[in-house]
């Protein structure tokens, strides 16, 4: 979602709707529908099955594999293409009319480099990702869980944890608008107590 919702504000960043206050509030009301409407396989199934004491079903195995690894890393790849190329789009816009009022100038190369900079943050994040989230869905999907190590099994668990961490961390330090909010607040309070 968050993919997403950066898109619409790259893509349309003079639309109103987007610059509302309830814009976040919408992005995290569909957030929060898809979440709740995500587990309700998971529902039908332990009403239905702990009935009978059944071993989890294959299908609810690779329904969880393609919800949390599949439909997320097309999501991400198809959003975040569609940012880099609008930003990539926008630049070359930017540099043609720089160049035709002041001739070729180093601005050309610096908008090169902010659209490889995006691309390698965008990648970073990508990554980060599919290392936290794949290994523990496909030793989950594989049911593989009893022939892992105690150890090594308990760390693949806390790739997901680190992985969002990252992903937490990461929004909050290349985020401008982000970052000043909440440092100001973050002051803010400190002084007020």
């Amino acid at each position: 979602m968050i993919t997403i919702n950066r898109f619409l504000t790259i893509k349309y960043p003079n639309k109103r709707f987007f610059q509302r206050r309830t814009w976040p509030f919408i992005s995290s009301g569909i957030q929060w529908i898809i979440s709740i409407l995500i587990p309700v396989p998971y529902l039908i199934y332990l009403v239905e099955g702990c009935a009978r004491q059944e071993q989890t079903p294959y299908w609810l195995q690779i329904y969880s594999f393609v919800i949390f690894i599949i439909v997320p890393l097309i999501l991400n790849a198809i959003s975040n293409s569609l940012i880099f190329i609008t930003v990539r789009s926008s630049s070359r816009r930017v540099a043609q009319a720089v160049a035709a009022t002041t001739g070729p100038t180093a601005k050309i190369n610096h908008s090169s480099s902010r659209d490889t900079r995006l691309l390698k943050h965008m990648l970073f994040i990508f990554v980060a990702y599919i290392i936290g989230w794949l290994p523990v869905s496909c030793i989950l999907l594989l049911n593989v869980d009893v022939y892992v190590n105690l150890t090594v099994s308990q760390f693949l668990r806390l790739l997901p944890v680190i992985s969002s961490f990252i992903t937490i961390f990461d929004l909050f330090f290349y985020n401008r608008d982000l970052t000043k909010y909440l440092t100001e607040n973050f002051f803010k309070y400190l002084h007020i107590k």
